[in-house]
Formats: C-alpha cells, structure tokens, sequence
C-alpha cells in the first residue's frame, strides 16, 4: 500500500511540475501529452465517484448498524421496565392475596360467632310452655313469663343484631378483596 502511495505521489509531483512549467511556458504539451491528461482525468473522475458510492453504501450500513443498535436498547430498556412493573404487580398481587386470606379467617370468625349464638339462645324455659297456658290461673305465670323474655330478649337481640351485622361486613369485605386480588393477577399475567 505504501508503495502505491510513493507511486501516486511521485506522479502527482510530475503532474504539477508539467503543469507549473505549461502556466510559466517552459514546457508545451504535446497531443498524446493532452490525450493522457484527459485519460488520467476521467480516471479520476470515475475514481471519485465510485469512492463516493461506496462511502454512501458504508455509511448507509453505518446508520443501519446504529439505528439496530439503538432500536435494541429500546427494547431490552422497555423489557427491563416491563420486568420490573410485572415484579411490582406480582408482589402486590401476593401482599394482596395474603390480606384475601386475612380477610377470609375473619369472615369466618365472625360468621361462625353469628351461628354459634343462633345456635345456643338459652331463652328462659317458661317459653316452651307458654302458647298452652291458657287458664285464667296461669295469667300470672304467663306475665312473669313475658318479663322473662323481655328481659332476655332485648340484649340477646342486640347481641345477635351486632353479630349479623359483622359477619355480613365481613362477607362483603372478603368478596370485595377476591375481586381486587383478581384484577391484580390478571394484570401482571398478560
């Protein structure tokens, strides 16, 4: 390569002696002088087109090469976003379905308190018998039994008021935190 250097240097230092000594007339140049120029110079030419072409073509694969690259850290930054939004949904979906499951043994707690109490009234005794007292010496028992059911009655309705009513705030809780929970699982899973 060097020595094609030395070559064109050598011929460009001859070219530019000829054409100093043409301008000062110290040299005439011939026809075949003329017809050489002429070559050399359409040579030329073609030379620095053909060097042109090729270095739009390089530059061309050049841009591709960076727009490629570019495009794929695009993606692998989009990828890393996207895993880590998944891994934040998939961690809120856990932290979600263990407070499902909280809210479940609560439900059941107070739903089972609820029956437990339906269950087991102790309501005073005189109750069974009530309806078949009916004899004007019985209307004494029968108002002792009254004030005995009153007196039972009212905290026991309370107390089974306030039960049912937390079971169903549970119940309701719990039902709600399953639909939450499931629209988080759907939306890390796509």
């Amino acid at each position: 390569r060097s020595a094609e250097a030395d070559r064109l240097k050598h011929t460009a230092a001859s070219l530019q002696k000829l054409a100093v000594g043409v301008v000062e007339g110290t040299e005439a140049l011939s026809e075949t002088q003329r017809e050489v120029l002429k070559d050399i110079r359409q040579e030329m030419d073609q030379i620095s087109e053909s060097t042109d072409t090729d270095h739009k073509e390089n530059q061309d694969q050049v841009d591709r090469a960076r727009n490629n690259l570019a495009a794929c850290d695009a993606a692998i930054s989009g990828s890393e976003a996207a895993a880590s939004t998944s891994s934040s949904e998939e961690s809120a979906h856990a932290t979600c379905r263990t407070e499902e499951e909280q809210l479940l043994a609560t439900k059941e707690a107070s739903c089972a308190a609820y029956e437990s109490a339906c269950s087991s009234l102790n309501a005073p005794s005189c109750m069974q018998n009530l309806a078949s007292l009916q004899e004007g010496s019985e209307f004494d028992t029968i108002q002792e039994c009254v004030a005995q059911i009153s007196t039972w009655s009212s905290p026991t309705n309370a107390s089974l008021t306030e039960k049912r009513a937390a079971c169903a705030k549970d119940r309701e809780a719990h039902v709600r935190k399953i639909e939450v929970c499931g629209r988080a699982q759907g939306s890390f899973e796509m």
